[in-house]
């Protein structure tokens, strides 16, 4: 299978996601089912590739209530201005 393939089948919206919840772990648990195949340097690259999906995956994204939207709208455009405007498209 070529990498367009599997990108493709990646981004299907149909996958069967929601029973991914940590999915440092689960990338873990499958690179460990193939580790014993892969040469030293394969290995070093799909940990590295490990390394930076958890420096994404671990960002903490605040959880409001809709009445609270606005305000940590004007919050956010106080205490971090380019994020804001990064907000407003």
């Amino acid at each position: 299978m070529d990498a367009k393939t599997l990108f493709d089948q990646m981004c299907e919206p149909r996958a069967n996601v929601d029973q991914v919840r940590n999915i440092t772990a689960t990338y873990a648990d499958l690179v460990a089912g193939i580790a014993d195949r892969l040469t030293p340097a394969e290995l070093d690259a799909f940990i590295r590739l490990g390394s930076v999906m958890k420096g994404r995956v671990t960002v903490k994204v605040p959880l409001l209530k809709l009445e609270q939207v606005d305000a940590w709208l004007a919050y956010s455009k106080k205490h971090f201005p380019s994020d804001a405007a990064a907000l407003r498209g």
